[in-house]
């Protein structure tokens, strides 16, 4: 069997190179895409960045108008009055009430001591700045007009590295600070009017007085028309009316920690108690009025007895003259040149007189006659409680021993 010719194909050469322009060509558009994501990742990340940092801004001014406003409210008839404030031992001057600082405010106890740090946007450092007036244009009369303010940014908020002013990133703080009292002062390149804020929907929110493109200011106020009816706590709003403490279940309910109360009349169906003194025109209570000291510039009358509690010492020393007291079985003592006494005090003398008789029984106005003559008495005058004018004396007791015997005596009525 004869067999077939074999034919023979030549070898097939392997291909080289081919995929290699493809996969620079892959390589170059996978760089460029990632190149492009990445740099729009950054790009987002930095402005998520710059957003957050403009919503930071607009709380922090936010935060720095709750304070001003607390401040208004709490100073609200010093700051009008032009008078200096103290709280928390911190002490504002007047030239500064309308124009306080952050520090201010922080010192006064109204901002936390990290509010008043300077702020970093875009390598500038950012500070916030208060403004207060007196609105007296609606006729009102000091200290009962509204307070208006302002909190706006030091610098504006421009783009970095470069001189225009950041639209996006302070249209975002004035609106995280307050959508209807935040606005911008626009720049007139973009065709806005610079010397007033504009909030949303281009409402205006306030002047600015610079004229600086790009700055944030947020609006506010104290109105004291809506609080008339209350009563203040710095008392430029005296109330008109009764204070009443009873509520509508009848409960009666305490003032507490009042210094001086200064009335006309005081009525109390209870106890007054006081630890100092009380004054007043007319004290009336049908119960008991305690106190350390009640003073009466007039009469002190009493419906029915004087009732002395404290023991008063005969002999020791008291101040000033005048007190009265008594002793352990009532009898009343008086303050006299500064020692406890009593009120009638015998003193006793001793001496001789020779012409007292020993006769009994002396008639006034003819005593010193019955007894001239007789021999020498001697005798204990008692002065200060009867009058015994015939021997000489303007007052007294006359009580007399004669002779060497007991019995001895003359008994003289001298009155």
């Amino acid at each position: 069997m004869k067999r077939l010719p074999t034919v023979r194909l030549p070898p097939r050469q392997r291909q080289r190179g081919f995929l290699m322009p493809q996969l620079a060509l892959a390589v170059g558009v996978i760089t460029l895409i990632a190149a492009y994501a990445g740099n729009q990742y950054v790009q987002a990340s930095m402005d998520q960045k710059r957003d957050d940092k403009a919503k930071l801004i607009g709380e922090r001014i936010a935060n720095a108008s709750d304070a001003t406003k607390t401040y208004a409210t709490t100073f609200f008839t010093q700051i009008q009055r032009g008078e200096s404030v103290t709280r928390n031992g911190y002490t504002l001057p007047p030239q500064r009430l309308l124009a306080p600082t952050l520090t201010d405010l922080s010192g006064l106890g109204f901002l936390p001591a990290t509010a008043i740090n300077p702020m970093v946007y875009n390598g500038q450092t950012l500070q916030l700045n208060v403004a207060m007036r007196i609105n007296t244009q609606s006729g009102c009369t000091i200290p009962s007009c509204s307070l208006l303010f302002q909190v706006t940014t030091s610098a504006p908020l421009l783009i970095p590295n470069g001189n225009t002013v950041d639209i996006r990133r302070a249209t975002i703080a004035a609106t995280a600070a307050s959508p209807g009292n935040a606005g911008v002062s626009m720049p007139s390149s973009m065709g806005g009017d610079p010397s007033v804020f504009v909030g949303n929907g281009g409402t205006v929110t306030g002047t600015n007085s610079g004229g600086v493109a790009g700055l944030v200011s947020m609006s506010n106020g104290y109105d004291s028309q809506g609080f008339f009816e209350f009563l203040r706590r710095d008392g430029s709003l005296p109330m008109t009316g009764t204070l009443n403490m009873q509520d509508t279940s009848g409960a009666k309910h305490d003032i507490t920690n009042a210094n001086d109360i200064d009335a006309v009349d005081v009525t109390a169906s209870g106890a007054i108690t006081a630890a100092g003194a009380v004054t007043g025109g007319t004290v009336t209570a049908t119960g008991a009025v305690t106190g350390k000291t009640v003073t009466s510039t007039g009469r002190l009358r009493s419906g029915e007895f004087l009732q002395l509690d404290a023991i008063a010492i005969e002999k020791n020393v008291c101040s000033p003259n005048g007190l009265v007291g008594r002793n352990t079985v009532g009898l009343t003592l008086s303050c006299q040149s500064g020692r406890w006494q009593k009120l009638f005090q015998s003193t006793y003398i001793g001496t001789t007189v020779g012409f007292i008789s020993n006769q009994d029984g002396g008639t006034a106005g003819t005593c010193e006659a019955q007894a001239g003559g007789q021999g020498t008495v001697n005798y204990w005058l008692s002065c200060g409680s009867r009058a015994c004018k015939s021997l000489g004396y303007t007052s007294g007791y006359v009580a007399e021993r004669s002779g060497a015997n007991p019995g001895d005596h003359a008994d003289l009525e001298c009155f």
